[in-house]
């Protein structure tokens, strides 16, 4: 089985449904069957965008189709005026008083939130993947999902998925003789499945790292791997930063922010894709240290500085741009691997980079300090 492939299949489930009225909702077998959005059981977030999905606005459209063929047949738009011109008062006052009921007679329909205990649905399928408007297919069946307690929804059932589904059970006339289980991969496709399924164990397996990822610390050293159940990376080490270039720094105007006191930062980098680490890979530094899972530690052979320096001097050879060297440069005059070097001289050797590149390039930068910086931004 795959580290992480982010199924999830809890023991409940819940399922909002998209009340339309009578004329709007999906007929099956002379039934009346609503909409239904599945939701990851406590997932907070998800429920209110399926709450929004499922909530719609009522009016009564007759209203508004008389108060339209009155406005229709009485009045008319001057260009000059910008506005319509009634041929009486009577049939002008009509219109506003079927257009003001109208509105206050809408009605804000919510959505109902049905909560089940997962395993226990039938699925039948109903409607293959049509075209897209963009072009192509659908990802998605439209099935039949009917809970215990008879209630019926139409979901839309990842094509992928149900074929795997398809190709472990037995179905009958479009119905699976097995009850299935609701979940979703990678909190997008919704898919039902049954428990021989490859994708129900490994929705247990990814159950297990989720709570392991839960229960991460910082208290990780240089070359632990670290990360959570779906991203992983080396810790290098940390090292110092004199100075930053700023967050709304961009090319037509550098700027650069220098601290009173040299900054602790901590390094992290890619591994290879066969898991291994020689050297640092797609970098990334911060300021503290996250909770992370370690998973496994790879012995090192140089400090953070030393591999950083070594990534940036590689980049600065490859580089056949001027611009993205000096960029570089900058980067490695602003970092140590001691707190001994006085700001003022680490920033007096950026500035000097910067002065012999303007000699032949543009480059517009302004430095700040940290209170310079906070008080303008």
């Amino acid at each position: 089985m795959a580290d992480y492939c982010g199924i999830k299949i809890f023991d409940k489930v819940i399922i909002v449904e998209k009340t339309w009225n009578e004329e709007s909702s999906y007929e099956w077998k002379g039934h009346k069957v609503n909409q239904g959005y599945v939701v990851d059981y406590g997932n907070t977030k998800m429920l209110e965008t399926a709450k929004d999905w499922a909530a719609w606005t009522w009016y009564n459209h007759e209203l508004s189709n008389q108060a339209y063929e009155i406005q229709r047949k009485h009045s008319k738009w001057d260009s000059k005026l910008h506005k319509d011109v009634w041929d009486s008062v009577e049939n002008q006052t009509l219109y506003e008083k079927l257009n003001k009921e109208y509105y206050d007679t809408q009605k804000k329909m919510e959505g109902i939130v049905h909560e089940y205990d997962n395993g226990t649905f039938e699925i039948i399928l109903d409607e293959a993947a049509g075209s897209s408007s963009q072009g192509g297919k659908l990802s998605f069946w439209n099935c039949i999902i009917k809970a215990a307690d008879g209630k019926a929804f139409l979901v839309g059932i990842s094509s992928d998925l149900l074929l795997h589904l398809m190709m472990k059970n037995t179905f009958v006339n479009g119905a699976c003789q097995s009850k299935v289980w609701l979940g979703r991969v990678k909190g997008k496709s919704v898919g039902a499945f049954t428990e021989n399924m490859e994708e129900f164990a490994q929705s247990k397996e990814d159950e297990k790292l989720r709570q392991q990822a839960a229960t991460g610390n910082s208290r990780y050293i240089p070359g632990d791997i670290v990360g959570n159940y779906n991203n992983k990376r080396i810790y290098l080490g940390s090292f110092y930063e004199y100075i930053a270039e700023a967050p709304n720094s961009y090319y037509s105007q550098r700027r650069y922010i220098y601290f009173s006191k040299p900054k602790l930062v901590h390094l992290f980098s890619d591994l290879k894709e066969d898991g291994t680490f020689t050297s640092v890979r797609y970098p990334s530094y911060t300021y503290t240290k996250a909770k992370y899972t370690i998973f496994g530690h790879i012995d090192l052979t140089k400090s953070a500085f030393d591999y950083y320096k070594d990534y940036l001097e590689v980049s600065m050879s490859e580089e056949n741009g001027v611009y993205p060297s000096l960029q570089n440069k900058i980067i490695l005059a602003a970092i140590s691997d001691a707190k001994t070097k006085e700001v003022g001289a680490v920033k007096a050797e950026v500035e000097a980079l910067i002065t012999e590149y303007r000699k032949t390039h543009y480059f517009p930068v302004t430095f700040y300090s940290e209170e310079e910086y906070k008080g303008k931004y």
